[in-house]
């Protein structure tokens, strides 16, 4: 315990304070604290807020928890110009290891934030592993907010509206989180811009009043010097995006910043959204979720709500009827907006006369250019959605919805690739209504079977056959120890159906000496009559790929 401790006014008075006690305090608002004399520092900098220097004398600022940004400066009183506190702020932060900043309300800045320096391929060397976090603020039903005791919030305000985004995190960068924050774009801008960011996210914050599009995930060109990861383990947690009632805008945009093939490249992999609530606008070309050339990704709860919803439904279109501005129609599984009072007649010649607009999707899987397998493999679980999924022409990847929330008026997803299972346990594969028609006797074995050709061969007697009475489809999974011995290649299994290997099914395995679980899978499309499933391997033609035992089991679905 410090007894009559000096009180001095401001940081200007403690840099030419002169006194000789050990412990001092600073009475002004925002940055009041106690601070200590260090006297086994003599060459920090003054840093504004936690480093004062006084002639030779460093004082350290007492504290524990989060860095307050009012300690450099800001007011938090949503009309100063908070941005060169902001920046400073974040700047000091990062000097001392990074950690967590705290916004106390409403700190409104007039130039873009720019987190990181990340550029080309080359590596962010600054703002890695900082949080930033505050008190949040309340959401009323109609996705306004409800102000309890103030918010915390960034509230971009720029002179004018700018075709850009407010806050731009310059990766590679990792560890980046903000916690309980309110992004306001204040009808001038974009939201948030992710380059790059390897393990970060938003844990119950608000992004509203975005132009465009309110958070976008890419990643550079390549992999550069230093890093091996793409924009990877990017997790939000109840993000509320909200926005003004305007048709052009897009919730969640996921892509990438490789051009040609992305094999191999970096891209947005291992995004997850839960229990999210998500406000777009629903006019063409805009969507909920739109993910282009980004993979392994996932939604899990929360909702989807287009602006659109405020239309007249007229359900499934129909000739011979009287359609008035702003009725919405379902076509082939798509929603259209009606731009001007007509007659109906036939729809095709209706729609290129221009008087109907084809609307967004709640989720919308856009093939990336020269390879339309990316994304290839989405996740959606327990969504509400109103207008349902789409993938783009010539997409080939996967999109699993499962359990499909039938009952909140989005039509079952019918694509090619969409695999569904809906709350009530009904099953679809593109569309297609699916029974369990057949289960194989599966195949077992815990005897160590291997191969060392470089070529893909059979493994062993890992076979199974099974019967489709129609055309239907073919689930197949295999699961296994499975261990390569000595230094070189790799390995690799895949399941093949009726000679024919199927190289999406494709894992591999690096030599290391020790059995890991290995698992291939695949849904194939077949014909009625009978099929053989087996699993392949090949080691890199001196080292054996050895699986010690495992299991190959088939359904069939017609």
């Amino acid at each position: 315990m410090v007894d009559n401790v000096e009180i001095l006014a401001s940081y200007s008075t403690l840099r030419s304070y002169a006194g000789t006690p050990n412990v001092v305090a600073i009475s002004a608002k925002g940055i009041a604290g106690t601070f200590y004399r260090d006297t086994a520092d003599t060459t920090s900098s003054d840093n504004g807020g936690t480093v004062i220097v006084a002639g030779t004398v460093r004082w350290k600022r007492i504290f524990n928890g989060a860095y307050d940004v009012r300690w450099w400066g800001a007011a938090c009183d949503g009309s100063t110009d908070d941005y060169t506190a902001l920046v400073n702020c974040i700047d000091a932060v990062d000097a001392l290891g990074g950690g967590k900043i705290f916004i106390p309300g409403t700190l409104r800045h007039t130039q873009k934030l720019i987190i990181g320096n990340g550029a080309g391929t080359t590596q962010s060397t600054k703002h890695h592993r900082i949080t930033f976090t505050g008190l949040g603020s309340g959401l009323g039903a109609d996705f306004t907010n409800v102000e309890n005791n103030g918010p915390s919030r960034l509230l971009y305000d720029p002179a004018s509206v700018v075709s850009d985004y407010a806050w731009e995190f310059r990766g590679p960068l990792h560890n980046l989180f903000f916690e309980a924050i309110d992004f306001d774009c204040n009808l001038k801008s974009y939201g948030q811009n992710w380059i790059h960011v390897c393990v970060g996210g938003t844990a119950n914050c608000t992004i509203r009043n975005y132009l465009t599009v309110a958070l976008n995930g890419t990643t550079r060109s390549d992999f550069g010097s230093g890093y091996v990861y793409g924009s990877a383990s990017v997790v939000h947690d109840h993000l509320v995006i909200s926005r003004a009632n305007d048709f052009n805008c897009t919730g969640v945009t996921l892509t990438s910043g490789v051009t040609g093939d992305p094999s191999g490249k970096p891209d947005c992999a291992r995004w997850v959204f839960r229990e999210c609530e998500i406000s777009y606008g629903g006019g063409a070309g805009y969507h909920g979720f739109q993910f282009i050339g980004a993979d392994n990704c996932q939604i899990y709860g929360g909702l989807c709500n287009p602006m659109f919803q405020s239309l007249t439904n007229r359900g499934a279109w129909a000739t011979a009827t009287s359609y008035a501005v702003n009725d919405k129609v379902l076509v082939n599984g798509a929603f259209y907006k009606c731009l001007t009072a007509h007659l109906s007649g036939t729809f095709a010649t209706d729609l290129s006369a221009g008087k109907w607009q084809i609307l967004g999707y709640d989720v919308y899987l856009s093939p990336w250019p020269g390879t339309p397998s990316f994304p290839k493999e989405i996740w959606v679980a327990g969504t509400g959605m109103t207008r349902g999924a789409m993938a783009g022409s010539g997409w080939t990847g996967t999109a699993t919805f499962s359990p499909f929330q039938t009952d909140d008026g989005a039509p079952v997803p019918a694509f090619a690739g969409a695999v569904v299972q809906t709350h009530s346990g009904l099953r679809y594969q593109d569309g297609v209504r699916l029974y369990s028609a057949n289960v194989a006797a599966p195949y077992e074995t815990a005897s160590d079977t291997s191969v060392t050709s470089s070529s893909y061969a059979d493994l062993g007697s890992y076979a199974v056959t099974i019967t489709s009475p129609k055309a239907g489809f073919v689930d197949a999974q295999f699961t296994g120890l499975a261990s390569m011995f000595g230094t070189g290649g790799t390995g690799s299994v895949l399941l093949s159906i009726d000679g024919a290997d199927d190289l999406n099914s494709e894992q591999r395995l690096v030599p290391d000496g020790n059995f890991h679980g290995v698992s291939a899978s695949w849904r194939f499309s077949v014909a009625a009559g009978s099929h053989t499933v087996k699993v392949r391997a090949k080691g890199d033609g001196t080292n054996a790929l050895h699986v010690a035992k495992g299991s190959l089991n088939a359904t069939a679905w017609a």
